[in-house]
């Protein structure tokens, strides 16, 4: 089984979620024998979507292997902006992460 992974960023949360929640995921699903196709950190920040043109870049991926992606995941580690993942204009599955870390603050500005 192959699925598509969204990962969601919210800049103004700690975006070191972002990068947590992909690998997490990845590893969880790898492990469960699913071949996951993603943005990379090349692709992208952290290899998330937060940005419509990031969600571009992913929607582009997903068209290109449409043929052999069983499904999309949509993973949220830091509350990702879902109104860019929207744009993909994929059937979704939405997966909240637990808020098993310190309680989350704001950045700060310019992070």
């Amino acid at each position: 089984m192959t699925l598509g992974m969204i990962v969601g960023n919210r800049g103004f949360f700690p975006d070191h979620l972002a990068r947590s929640g992909h690998q997490e995921m990845r590893a969880a699903l790898e492990s469960a024998g699913v071949k996951v196709l993603a943005l990379t950190e090349a692709e992208s920040k952290f290899g998330a979507v937060e940005t419509r043109q990031e969600a571009r870049r992913c929607a582009d991926l997903f068209k290109q292997h449409r043929e052999g992606i069983d499904g999309i995941v949509v993973t949220l580690p830091n509350f990702g902006d879902e109104r860019a993942i929207a744009d993909t204009q994929t059937p979704q599955t939405l997966h909240n992460a637990a808020n098993t870390e310190e309680p989350l603050e704001v950045a700060p500005e310019g992070v």
